[in-house]
């Protein structure tokens, strides 16, 4: 009997999330395992503004990529690919699927990046540029892995290169911080306060400038 309330348990709970998932409109707290700020208002995937006919097909991509990261990430990998929907569907006004896609639509795709702003009507960055590209990488490389039939025509490989986003960029390339002479000449004139286990880490600090 228990074992039977347990299969029905089971039964119900998987009913419950296909449901969900059928939703144009997912509520992750209905996901099970699914990583959310819990602490946040919002725990909702919106697939509402993708182009009806690429939906289905996002939405099923979406339903791994939600099993392996955050909702924050996958909210940031449906934006890049509704990105790349901005500038496709125009081009393709009559597509259903990705098989047109070709190396100059990539090209072109790269250069609508390159002179395109972000959300708050900046020039997009090279780590933005790099994320939508590579994020479109990935989900060409999952319709070609699993034959979609939505999958372009052309080998991903021969699509994307690897030199068209170049290399991931650091975002602390930048930011080398140093320590302010003052603090380190107060800091100086304290040593003889500080444990014995802390001297090693200054003398490392004012070697290294």
């Amino acid at each position: 009997m228990a074992s039977s309330l347990h299969v029905l348990s089971a039964s119900s709970q998987l009913d419950a999330m296909e449901a969900e998932l059928a939703q144009e409109i997912w509520d992750v707290r209905h996901l099970p395992g699914v990583r959310y700020a819990a602490h946040k208002s919002d725990h909702l995937l919106n697939f509402t503004q993708i182009p009806t006919p690429f939906r289905l097909v996002l939405k099923c991509y979406f339903r791994l990529l939600i099993t392996r990261y955050s909702l924050s990430e996958c909210r940031t990998r449906l934006r890049h690919l509704r990105l790349f929907l901005d500038f496709y569907v125009p081009r393709y006004p009559c597509a259903s699927d990705f098989q047109p896609v070709s190396r100059s639509d990539i090209e072109a795709y790269l250069l609508y990046l390159k002179t395109g702003a972000d959300s708050h009507g900046k020039p997009n960055s090279t780590l933005q540029i790099w994320n939508a590209l590579s994020r479109l990488r990935y989900f060409f490389e999952y319709l070609e892995r699993t034959s979609s039939p939505q999958a372009p025509l052309a080998p991903v490989g021969k699509l994307i290169w690897p030199e068209d986003a170049g290399s991931s960029p650091d975002r602390r390339s930048n930011e080398i911080k140093y320590i302010p002479e003052a603090v380190l000449h107060q800091l100086e004139q304290h040593l003889h306060e500080l444990p014995a286990v802390y001297l090693p880490v200054v003398i490392i600090l004012r070697a290294s400038g």
